[in-house]
């Protein structure tokens, strides 16, 4: 499957998420569609709805505390114009039952925008329609953007001027309405989502290419048309999405009685990845599942037929160049042509559909340095030759660029061909290391997880489908799936629990008064065997339903929970510390080769002008300003310190 896609539909659910999937999961209903004809659609059931499980309960209660935090802050900062009432309505918004829906709007005329757009809201806290409406008629006058009055021929709701676009504003029955160009009266019909029938929705999603698409195309075509420019290079910057156009995409999530399901499906994928060659010829096999080991703390294994990778590329890249320079040009030929690398026939045609990558245990403790990746290949002897000609440029490139510093290092253990990337004389902490054994070709980190991974592979021992954790929330049928990803919440709940903390101290803080100290949010995070206590942890399974990629998936019920285990995932403060010292090091970097080209200006211009000291001095004074930013202030000559 489209591993892009699928990434970007993981990462919204599970920040998203909250607590625990068991072997009493529920079996989903049959599907029905969001109704509707949206292009895009987002529905949430308000904040009340996100917050179920009992060790979210201090937050849910600190985070109502929001809105009485903001009114102080104009008095505290001496800020007349702060923005108050504004920030008020938004929170309002976001905490209540509401939907924001896009389409493409046929029926536009010459020099309107092509789309109609709407938020629908349902006011929370017992506020009526009425007066959230007028809250929002008064903000907008705020800000200069008054009303022009009521229009009966949209339901008596309140006209906006904003140029080329028709704006609508009001209460329409119990409901706070803002329309653009449109108005629709109801809220969207979610349909099953593919989520079990005894659980209720909490958020809900629909994207439909066909409609984005054309919506796209067409406002890039309008902004074109209005600067005077070529509406044909527009219609090229699209034809990177072309394999999804004819797809649509919808999922929501919502809690059961022990866990949080969600669920999303491709609407006509199998149609479409065939058409682009990305459908692969058959589901994952229980064999392939298990080159997982028992013990992973993060796995993703997916079949996609890598000839689809190809098709996609060559029509994004083709397009961008045709965008700029208006030419017919193959990118991999060009390619070829530069480096005598063929792309199709020397990697894509050698490997097969199944790839996959995990952290675990087995190959070095469950961290990222446990990382190992591995994909099939069906043409074992292209693919040697491939790495050979990859490892002859790399050592090339090292000898003439890293003077001795890098090099590739050959070796045979247990006999296995083993390949890593070296530092000689360098305390350089990975080694990246790749081989090819029975299939595959694997990288790892370092050569013990190279070397664990393959064991694994070989012997197919105590693979992820014996992990009972991973069972709670997948079950024990794995059959016909074409992609698979499992995160182990518990195990990173640990690692993360510190960074979260600090986190919700943060927030606890930002709560309190200097004015009322008897508000108090109190213990945002409960204790560590609280919170860690029946956590659960997340899984996802792709399956195909007729021309529909499904992906269903569960996780923990609880926000934190789920909230440490990401941190732990991503190393938790450990991690943040280790990436912030990245960031600084590239900043160091970026300093000093800005005074190194300042020197070199300097020392230019000195040879340059024979003696024009106003220029060079003007360069000098360039390089004591880089010297003074990359360098720590000195004490006084007097300073004790």
């Amino acid at each position: 499957m489209n591993t892009t896609r699928s990434l970007a539909l993981f990462v919204l659910f599970f920040a998203a998420c909250t607590s625990s999937p068991s072997s009493r999961a529920l079996p989903a209903a049959e599907f029905t569609p969001i109704a509707g004809d949206d292009g895009v659609m987002v529905w949430s059931a308000g904040a009340d709805a996100w917050f179920v499980d009992e060790k979210d309960e201090e937050l849910h209660s600190a985070l109502t505390m929001l809105d009485t935090r903001l009114a102080e802050l104009p008095d505290e900062i001496e800020e007349p114009d702060f923005p108050l009432d504004a920030l008020l309505f938004g929170l309002d918004v976001m905490a209540s039952p509401m939907s924001l829906r896009l389409a493409l709007r046929k029926e536009a005329q010459p020099g309107q925008l092509p789309f109609r757009a709407q938020l629908t809201v349902e006011p929370c806290n017992g506020e009526d329609s009425a007066v959230m409406a007028e809250r929002l008629s008064t903000i907008l006058t705020q800000y200069g953007v008054p009303s022009l009055g009521k229009s009966e021929a949209v339901h008596g709701l309140q006209m906006v001027p904003l140029g080329p676009m028709s704006a609508y504003h009001g209460a329409l029955g119990n409901e706070l309405v803002i329309a653009v160009n449109d108005v629709a009266t109801d809220m969207p019909k979610l349909g099953s989502l593919d989520l079990p029938e005894s659980v209720r929705p909490i958020f809900a999603f629909k994207v439909d290419y066909r409609q984005i698409g054309g919506a796209m195309a067409q406002a890039m075509q309008f902004a074109a048309a209005s600067a005077g420019g070529d509406e044909e290079a527009s219609d090229a910057a699209m034809a990177g999405m072309m394999w999804m156009q004819n797809t649509t995409v919808q999922g929501g999530m919502g809690y059961g009685a022990d866990r949080l399901y969600g669920a999303s499906r491709t609407q006509n994928y199998v149609t479409a990845a065939k058409a682009s060659n990305l459908f692969p010829s058959r589901p994952l096999t229980e064999r392939e599942i298990a080159m997982i080991p028992s013990d992973a703390t993060w796995a993703a294994i997916w079949r996609m037929n890598p000839r689809g990778i190809v098709t996609v590329m060559r029509q994004a890249i083709a397009a961008q160049i045709k965008q700029q320079s208006d030419a017919e040009i193959d990118p991999f030929a060009m390619l070829q042509a530069f480096t005598g690398f063929d792309i199709e026939a020397d990697l894509f045609d050698t490997l097969g559909e199944t790839a996959g990558a995990y952290t675990s245990d087995t190959t070095g403790g469950g961290g990222w340095t446990s990382l190992v990746a591995f994909s099939a290949v069906k043409d074992e002897k292209k693919m040697r030759e491939t790495i050979a000609w990859a490892e002859s440029e790399i050592n090339s490139l090292a000898a003439a660029q890293a003077q001795g510093y890098v090099a590739l290092r050959v070796r045979h253990i247990d006999g296995q061909h083993i390949s890593t990337l070296t530092f000689p004389g360098l305390p350089i902490p990975l080694e990246l290391s790749y081989a090819l054994a029975d299939g595959y070709v694997y990288f790892a980190l370092n050569p013990r997880a190279l070397l664990a991974a393959i064991g694994q592979a070989k012997e197919g021992r105590d693979g992820l489908a014996s992990n009972p954790r991973f069972v709670d929330v997948a079950g024990k049928n794995l059959e016909d799936l074409y992609s698979l990803s499992f995160i182990d919440t518990p195990r990173f709940v640990r690692d993360g629990y510190s960074l979260v903390g600090m986190g919700c101290a943060a927030l606890d803080n930002a709560l309190r008064s200097k004015s009322d100290t008897a508000r108090d949010p109190g213990i945002v995070l409960p204790s560590y065997p609280a919170l860690e206590k029946g956590s659960k942890a997340f899984a996802q399974l792709g399956r195909i339903d007729g021309d529909d990629m499904v992906v269903t998936w569960q996780a923990d019920r609880s926000m934190l929970v789920n909230a440490c285990g990401v941190s732990g995932l991503i190393g938790g403060v450990n991690g943040v510390a280790a990436f912030a010292s990245l960031v600084g090091l590239a900043a160091t970097q970026n300093d000093k080769k800005r005074a190194e080209q300042a020197l070199e200006k300097a020392m230019q211009l000195e040879d340059e002008t024979m003696g024009e000291e106003d220029d060079v001095e003007e360069a000098m004074d360039e390089l004591d300003d880089m010297m003074d930013e990359t360098s720590p202030p000195q004490p006084a000559p007097n300073d004790p310190n």
